[in-house]
């Protein structure tokens, strides 16, 4: 599963500073990402931020994926994908 480097940059970054997130979140859906994996990551994000105020952690992500009904094989590839934002280095300007 090949990540669209905007997508993941943009997930990445949102990841990686709160303040990013807050500016560009009201005008950022789910449906603008590409990648299924993505955007499933963003809707956690959107979802987990309205609750609690706060970026999700990795193992809130794991917890995410648990409660899924994705087949073992998927939610393996979803976890993989998850480590890779959070390890990513986006270019930021």
């Amino acid at each position: 599963m090949g990540l669209n480097s905007f997508e993941a940059d943009l997930i990445s970054i949102f990841l990686k500073s709160k303040k990013k997130y807050l500016r560009l979140s009201s005008r950022l859906k789910e449906h603008h990402f590409r990648n299924k994996t993505l955007r499933w990551s963003y809707k956690v994000l959107q979802a987990y931020y309205a609750k609690y105020a706060k970026i999700p952690t990795i193992k809130v992500y794991k917890e995410e994926l648990l409660k899924t009904s994705f087949d073992s094989k998927k939610k393996k590839q979803y976890y993989s994908t998850i480590k890779k934002l959070f390890a990513r280095k986006p270019k930021t300007s």
